[in-house]
């Protein structure tokens, strides 16, 4: 699937994203296999997840009941519309460097509750999903990770973009709750920056909870 030559708009922001969920999206339809992952050529973190919920200054909290999650962004980032009814929040920085997406996928899988003990059968799921296009570069090994109550893989990776433009850099979660998925994508237009935007991305995650449809904050 090839990308349009990236630019520095909210638009081509939004069409990057769009891409790399049509590809998940195609591919969480695929039965459990035993597909691996491509192993990484830096073995050491690009960034370091440090759980922190305090909720700072800055911040707007998005809520879905329906999902039965909430998560904070910065406030100067503009929410973005979506057709896709999998997709409650798609939000961008000014002039589109950063942006976050949030899809929720029912995978039908047949368990209410998945631990940490279950996350293994559900590896190879989630390298399918982020290995699915092939100009992806894992820049370390997935990381196990809790957010917000839900165990799940942290993905940090490259993806080349065509006509020679500066790579992009994705920091993604896949988050289990049962039978559904809650994938996090963050995405950084310039890769070089993955060190200083990725903790900044990291701490933004670290605000994501679950709720009761009731008790949701707004």
């Amino acid at each position: 699937m090839a990308h349009r030559p990236l630019t520095r708009t909210r638009d081509a922001t939004v069409a990057v994203l769009a891409a790399v969920l049509a590809i998940a999206a195609g591919v969480a339809l695929l039965l459990l296999g035993t597909g691996g992952s491509k192993q990484p050529r830096h073995p050491r973190p690009a960034i370091q997840h440090r759980p922190d919920r305090t909720i700072t200054p800055g911040l707007t909290r998005f809520s879905d009941p329906t999902a039965g999650f909430s998560i904070s962004y910065p406030s100067n980032w503009a929410r973005l519309t979506t057709s896709s009814p999998q997709v409650p929040l798609l939000v961008s920085s000014p002039g589109g460097t950063e942006a976050l997406l949030v899809r929720v996928t029912h995978l039908g899988l047949a368990v209410q509750h998945v631990t940490v003990k279950e996350l293994p059968v559900l590896l190879p799921l989630t390298n399918r999903l982020v290995n699915a296009d092939p100009r992806t570069h894992l820049l370390q090994r997935p990381m196990e990770v809790d957010l917000g109550g839900l165990p799940g893989y942290a993905y940090v990776y490259t993806e080349a973009v065509a006509h020679g433009g500066e790579p992009l850099a994705h920091v993604q979660y896949f988050l289990f709750s049962g039978p559904t998925m809650i994938a996090l994508v963050f995405q950084i237009t310039d890769a070089k920056r993955l060190t200083v935007d990725g903790a900044a991305l990291a701490r933004v995650a670290d605000t994501f909870t679950t709720c009761a449809v009731s008790a949701c904050p707004r």
